[in-house]
């Protein structure tokens, strides 16, 4: 990705995709014009692999809900986890959700074998 973008003001392009909502999902079916609607979830591997220019089939995720991908172009491990989700149900004023994720990866440089924990929060 073009790290440009954080600090010269460049718009970041990418594709996503939206995948149907599991049955029993809080919020998966909400009534719009008096019609039972089923709703959307955004594929984070699409985005993922759209941002990074990976293959999504190089991005995994493990039974506890981390995502990890390998970070072009020294092939270094990633892992982001979420550790609060809170999503906001479809309304006439809109939808969104706001998450905080534990994101782990190498320190790189003589600290390579050690691992740097951040914190990102994402709102949409």
């Amino acid at each position: 990705p073009d790290e440009r973008a954080f600090t010269s003001k460049l718009t970041e392009v990418y594709d996503v995709d939206f995948l149907k909502a599991p049955q029993g999902l809080e919020g998966s079916t909400y009534t719009y014009d008096g019609q039972q609607l089923g709703s959307a979830i955004l594929d984070r591997r699409s985005e993922l692999a759209s941002r990074l220019h990976i293959r999504p089939d190089d991005i995994t995720w493990t039974d506890l809900g981390t995502i990890q991908y390998s970070k072009p172009p020294n092939n270094e491990q990633v892992s982001l986890t979420a550790v609060k989700r809170k999503s906001e149900p479809i309304s006439e004023e809109g939808f969104g959700s706001d998450e905080i994720f534990r994101v782990s990866s190498s320190a790189g440089g003589i600290f390579g074998g050690a691992s740097v924990y951040r914190a990102a929060r994402l709102r949409r």
